[in-house]
């Protein structure tokens, strides 16, 4: 098992529960759809998973090894070459061009040859010719499809995505839609999906819901 989530839970301030018990097992080349209403905890959850917010309860295991109970430097190498992120919020670094936001992750890589080509992910994303351009001078759409190819420039395991898609026009979803399903068909990368659009990805899939902090599985797929 490629990541394993062990009855985590997050409480804040010790009185509020956002994450009950929860459980889940990422295998590798497998896709994951977590759907849910705004509130509900699925975005606390992938934080979780991502290595970005500890559990106040419960262990993620990343190949066997407790994540949280790692150094930090080797929490930060996973976090850079192996989980690649994409956020609804994209996390742009504005005084950076489109192609110095994507390359970010690069620098965690010890084996360049593991590395996508730059000029033809962006061009398959249509932002080849936005490479100088500062992401204030991007649309959202423009901004959300930067975020992407950042996420993927390292060839990661996994990719985490909450709402890749929210900002997006239909044909764009497509593209942004087909781009992960092709690199998930070829590249065996993990796809874990938090959205609100049913329907979105259309190969074969396990599906959760996230409700009052529960999680539960609704379709599993082999």
């Amino acid at each position: 098992m490629l990541l394993t989530a062990k009855s985590i839970s997050k409480t804040f301030s010790n009185v509020h529960t956002i994450i009950k018990q929860a459980n889940i097992s990422l295998e590798k080349g497998k896709v994951y759809v977590i759907e849910g209403k705004s509130g509900s905890g699925k975005s606390t959850l992938l934080s979780m998973l991502g290595g970005l917010e500890p559990p106040t309860y419960g262990k993620i295991m990343f190949k066997g090894k407790s994540f949280y109970d790692l150094e930090e430097d080797e929490q930060a190498t996973i976090r850079g070459k192996s989980f690649g992120f994409v956020f609804q919020s994209f996390n742009l670094i504005p005084e950076l061009t489109v192609k110095e936001n994507i390359e970010l992750p690069i620098h965690f890589i010890t084996d360049k040859n593991l590395i996508l080509n730059i000029q033809d992910l962006t061009k398959v994303l249509e932002i080849d010719k936005k490479l100088n351009h500062k992401p204030a001078y991007l649309s959202g759409g423009e901004q959300q499809r930067v975020a992407i190819a950042r996420a993927l420039i390292t060839n990661p395991e996994i990719i985490f995505a909450d709402e890749p898609t929210g900002n997006l026009d239909y044909k764009t979803t497509k593209i942004i839609v087909d781009l992960l399903s092709k690199l998930n068909i070829e590249r065996q990368i993990t796809l874990v999906i938090v959205t609100h659009e049913r329907g979105l990805i259309n190969i074969p899939h396990t599906k959760f819901e996230m409700k009052d902090g529960q999680l539960r599985v609704v379709h599993q797929y082999d």
